[in-house]
């Protein structure tokens, strides 16, 4: 009986009340190798035309930061470090002096990072190209960090100044590599598809660049484009249904589903309708309204994926008002509406993904 009178108490256990909470265990960051590969006094730096692909030498670092962050994911705390470094990076010399160049590829270790071809950047990358002419400024990078009258513009070579880039995954400064073009384009070249139906509006396409395709909604149908192929696949021929108003057309990567808001008058019952991002079947209409009556999403929404479900987060500025919608591969149910002025704020402007940072998201 003694057993059973002290779970009573709550001695027993943390899981009881009375127990002690401990802190967890953050372990340390991995130390970052400082010394730079491919640094050296006296290196020669070649000289190029036309097209290239140069390893870089660097020339410019500031005190590398590694930073160690933790925060709580639902009963979990989740550790993040990062270690970010800014760096000039010199690559060659053009041969004539003056000439326009274009960086079309950066590779770090090996692994591309950007992709000018094809309209890609690794996510998080942020960089300022320069081929030398007698125009060509100081770095502002270098110059927040160094000040003004420290740094040169660094006139005559190409170059490249990376900004917080997070090397934690490397253990140490990556070697570079990267493509330049002389005398790159300095317009766009633009594709007409070859198969266009119904009328979609900017507002409402919904590009996928890394899966090289393209979704389109014109409030009656979906359609679905290839950008590499520059044409439509195909199109949804959604169901008749009694709506007459449709916002916040979005789409989830990982569930693979497309979501909007619907409408019977634009002011009434937004019902949220996911689809099959593949097949373009209707899953499910909820049966519960995003929104309460007379207020509009007129501002959207983002959307924001997780493993196995993702959130629909809008808001609008007629009432100030927050809304959210939950969505799986086959269900979508609002989850909350805030009050007219939510959190108190008289005037909300822009709603965008972050990470959650203790309680708040």
């Amino acid at each position: 009986m003694s057993g059973l009178a002290d779970l009573r108490k709550g001695t027993v256990g943390h899981w009881v009340q009375g127990g002690t909470q401990t802190a967890p265990i953050v372990p340390e960051a991995s130390p970052i190798q400082t010394t730079l590969p491919t640094s050296a006094y006296g290196q020669t730096i070649p000289v190029v035309w036309g097209k290239c692909r140069l390893p870089a030498s660097y020339i410019w670092v500031p005190p590398i930061a590694t930073v160690t962050s933790t925060h709580t994911e639902w009963w979990d705390t989740i550790t993040t470090t990062t270690s970010e470094m800014s760096c000039r990076l010199r690559f060659a010399r053009p041969l004539v002096s003056e000439s326009s160049w274009t960086l079309r590829k950066l590779y770090s270790n090996g692994t591309l990072i950007y992709d000018a071809s094809q309209g890609y950047r690794a996510k998080g990358l942020k960089f300022r190209t320069y081929d030398g002419r007698s125009t060509q400024g100081r770095d502002p990078t270098m110059v927040s960090e160094e000040g003004e009258s420290n740094v040169s513009a660094h006139r005559g070579y190409l170059d490249i100044v990376l900004t917080d880039f997070d090397i934690q995954g490397f253990g140490a400064p990556p070697v570079f590599e990267a493509e330049w073009i002389q005398d790159g384009a300095t317009t766009h070249d633009y594709d007409t598809f070859q198969t266009y139906s119904g009328e979609i509006a900017f507002g409402q396409m919904i590009p996928v660049w890394d899966q090289g395709k393209l979704y389109g909604f014109d409030n009656a149908d979906v359609y679905l484009y290839s950008i590499y192929a520059t044409k439509q696949y195909f199109s949804f021929d959604l169901p008749g249904d009694a709506f007459t108003t449709y916002s916040c057309f979005r789409y989830s990567r990982v569930l693979d589903r497309l979501v909007y808001l619907a409408s019977f008058g634009g002011v009434n019952n937004w019902k949220p309708v996911l689809i099959d991002g593949s097949t373009g079947t209707v899953i499910e209409t909820s049966s519960a309204s995003a929104i309460a009556s007379g207020v509009i999403p007129e501002q959207g929404g983002s959307l924001v994926d997780f493993n196995t479900s993702a959130l629909v987060v809008g808001f609008t500025t007629s009432s100030d008002q927050i809304f959210s919608v939950m969505l799986t591969v086959d269900d979508i149910t609002p989850v909350y509406q805030s009050g007219t002025g939510w959190e108190g704020y008289s005037s909300i402007q822009c709603v965008t993904p972050g990470a959650v940072r203790g309680s708040d998201a």
